[in-house]
């Protein structure tokens, strides 16, 4: 059970009012994302954060001889571990700021062979989709709100079923799901 230690005697005497003994705590890992207090978030994001801090300096390393097999691995492989985290956990951004600091100083000037500083107006460019002139390079610390608002858009009418307890009308949710990635894509989410 994942509650505060004010209503951790409340909780105990509900579940063993019905024979259940549980574990409690303040915070727990729950489907990839995280549930509970913030200071349980940061204990949980912090090695996350490092682990990805160097795994961008590794693909920074490779992209010196090999930019496009870095660039794809970023895209598609470590940037959606951390956009995942970012669509399950709520207020995540600020908590991202190491990777970013590591993508807008390491990984960026390696992969694009510059020594230049990346000033916000560049880095904003290169967050971008190609269709819009950029490189998709995600900044996790401005983006985490609205892909977690997209989220809760995409699965409305799943949740809300659930809730009722009533059928999952799958066509609906489809078109939902559709309408979220859409709006998040053409910038339309509204915060």
């Amino acid at each position: 059970c994942v509650c505060t230690k004010a209503n951790e005697a409340k909780a105990k005497a509900a579940f063993e009012a019905r024979g259940l003994h549980v574990k409690y705590t303040r915070g727990h890992k729950y489907v990839g994302g995280f549930v509970g207090s913030a200071k349980m978030l940061d204990r949980w994001i912090e090695p996350k954060d490092s682990a990805w801090v160097r795994a961008i300096e590794a693909l920074a390393m490779i992209a010196k001889r090999y930019p496009h097999s870095a660039y794809v691995g970023m895209t598609t492989v470590l940037q959606a571990e951390w956009q995942y985290i970012m669509r399950c956990v709520p207020d995540i951004g600020p908590k991202l700021a190491p990777v970013e600091e590591a993508m807008r100083k390491v990984f960026i000037p390696a992969v694009l062979s510059v020594d230049t500083p990346i000033d916000d107006d560049f880095r904003m460019l290169l967050g971008q989709g190609a269709k819009q002139g950029g490189l998709a390079l995600r900044n996790p610390v401005t983006g985490a709100e609205r892909l977690h608002k997209a989220s809760l858009d995409a699965n409305a009418l799943l949740v809300s079923a659930l809730l009722a307890n009533e059928n999952v009308m799958t066509g609906e949710h489809r078109k939902c799901v559709r309408k979220a990635g859409a709006d998040y894509r053409e910038g339309r989410v509204e915060m």
